[in-house]
This record gives C-alpha cells, structure tokens and sequence, in this order.
C-alpha cells in the first residue's frame, strides 16, 4: 500500500498501519510525509479521495496523518508501532 501512497504526487513518504476498530476490527491508517515546496499541499480529504481513484475499496486509508518525517530506526526502518 506504501507503494502505492507515493504515486501521488505530492507525497514523499508513506507509512501504512492498522488501527483497531469496533465494527471491522482494523482500518487502515496512513502516515505521510508531504513533498517540499508545494504552493498549495493537499488536505488529508483529497489525499483520501486520490486513493478511492487509485486503490481498491479495502486499502483506502480511513485516517491520513501528515508528519514532518516518519520515525525511523538508525538503519532506517520505520518504526510502526509509533504510528498507531
């Protein structure tokens, strides 16, 4: 899903969690890092709005998050468990 989240041109990085939820038992929540330098940078609606375009039902995030920079180990890894 990462792979496809950086398809959009105004995203740099993405992160892709799952948070629990009562009626699914998980939903999707992504974690952006937003391209510098952009006049306007997309709402967290039209990044989610992008993705029902470009994604199958299931995969479409229900929770954008934008982030300066995704936390990360020394190695690089991201570290998911910050995320939810």
């Amino acid at each position: 899903m990462e792979s496809l989240l950086i398809r959009h041109p105004s995203i740099a990085a993405a992160a892709v969690v799952g948070l629990p939820d009562e009626a699914k038992g998980e939903v999707v929540k992504a974690a952006i890092v937003l391209k510098a330098g952009q006049e306007k940078p997309p709402t967290t609606d039209e990044i989610i709005a992008w993705c029902r375009d470009n994604m199958s039902a299931y995969k479409v995030p229900r929770v954008v998050q934008v982030m300066n920079a995704l936390p990360a180990t020394g190695a690089g890894k991201v570290l998911r468990r910050l995320l939810r």
